[in-house]
């Protein structure tokens, strides 16, 4: 077919309503999808990236869609990562999920993964019927191909959820033309989505937390965590360069995340009050969230990709009504100045400032922050999220 989604729509609108309505039931989504033991084994594995779908898919569950998944383990190409992977790996708690094994080699990645992933979606379409719409985590080759294919042979709209960007500028123009060619598009950058100019429809969904912070009482630690990828990205150098300007004592950075970027025993030699525990359990990370003081997000804003990539974490951040102290970048909203501590200019000595100046916020202003982040959050829980996800797709995508 050689025709748009959209051109079809207008040309053929009541016979693509009866197949919409015929086909409606169970959602795809197309994403790497891994349990706790895999995420924290894989170092490619992204655990905000999984901890995000899961949340979505959670409440699209809880809002009674049913989804089932593809999936694939991400993994350096060889000879830097295992050269075979295998889809066994691939499980969620309460999602179905299809693995897609891969020969993880270069050139032949691309097109291997492209071919599981088409003939694992045959299969699933033989066994399970069509699919109501196809999700995707980002719009990489293979769920391009598998939209397509959705598209071209069942009239299933392909709608990419956009978590990440390219990393430089010259990537661009292959994201975008993808993106052009989806049924529609989710985006998690507040940016993003104020700047596109396609012509098919799209959303800004954030992301979402599971409960809203409850009253409790001051932390006895005076603790500053940061989880997330130990990377420049993730502005791991930026962090410790300021922390290193908090001169208190009893001040502690608790850094928890993937990379091999900064040097563990390095940092702990140069300042003793910095512990780097790497990536730990959701059961530890929750322990530690619960004990902290404050929250960072150093994410440095002139990055081409962390202009463009919206910090998951830092509604996992809010979701404890603490103090959270991060850079500025278009990914957000203006609501977000409401929540968030923002430095008053990007060097170091000013997100130190702002550190400082979270750790000793008196209690009474921490609690009226605790109650604005509730109110802020109220329509981020995930079931809200997802519910506005499915009515998105009901009303601005499908027919």
């Amino acid at each position: 077919m050689s025709t748009s989604w959209l051109q079809w729509r207008l040309s053929r609108p009541s016979l693509v309503a009866a197949l919409a309505e015929e086909r409606r039931g169970y959602w795809l989504w197309l994403g790497p999808l891994v349990d706790e033991e895999v995420m924290l084994k894989r170092h490619a594995v992204s655990t905000g990236a999984i901890r995000w779908q899961a949340g979505l898919l959670e409440g699209l569950a809880a809002e009674g869609q049913v989804v089932r998944a593809l999936s694939y383990v991400p993994e350096p190409v060889w000879p830097r990562g295992r050269q075979w992977v295998s889809g066994t790996e691939c499980s969620r708690p309460g999602i179905d999920v299809t693995g897609i094994s891969y020969l993880n080699v270069p050139v032949l990645k691309e097109m291997t993964l492209r071919m599981g992933h088409l003939t694992a979606l045959r299969r699933l379409v033989r066994t399970r019927g069509v699919p109501e719409v196809a999700l995707s985590y980002n719009a990489p080759g293979p769920y391009l191909a598998a939209g397509r294919w959705l598209l071209r042979r069942a009239l299933v709209p392909w709608i990419p959820v956009i978590l990440d960007s390219p990393r430089t500028a010259p990537e661009v123009p292959v994201h975008e033309r993808r993106l052009r060619a989806a049924s529609g598009r989710v985006f998690l950058s507040w940016g993003s989505y104020a700047s596109w100019t396609g012509r098919t429809p799209s959303l800004h969904l954030d992301g979402g937390v599971q409960s809203l912070p409850a009253p409790q009482p001051r932390p006895a630690s005076r603790a500053i965590l940061y989880s997330g990828a130990l990377s420049k990205y993730g502005g791991i150098d930026f962090l410790v360069r300021a922390f290193q300007l908090v001169r208190a004592p009893d001040v502690e950075l608790w850094i928890c995340g993937k990379g091999t970027e900064i040097d563990r025993g390095s940092l702990s030699t140069a300042d003793p009050r910095i512990r780097v525990l790497g990536t730990v359990p959701e059961a530890k990370l929750k322990e530690l969230s619960a004990m902290a003081a404050v929250f960072a997000n150093p994410r440095p804003p002139e990055l081409y990709a962390t202009q463009h990539t919206f910090p998951s974490k830092v509604l996992e951040y809010l979701s404890y009504g603490k103090p959270v102290v991060s850079t500025w970048s278009q990914v957000f909203s203006d609501s977000y100045r409401r929540v968030l501590l923002i430095p008053g200019d990007e060097s170091p000595a000013a997100f130190a400032l702002c550190l400082q100046q979270a750790l000793d916020m008196p209690t009474e202003k921490r609690e009226a922050l605790r109650r604005t982040i509730c109110d802020f959050l109220d329509d981020k829980l995930w079931r809200v999220q997802a519910r506005r996800l499915i009515d998105w797709v009901r009303t601005e995508v499908l027919p």
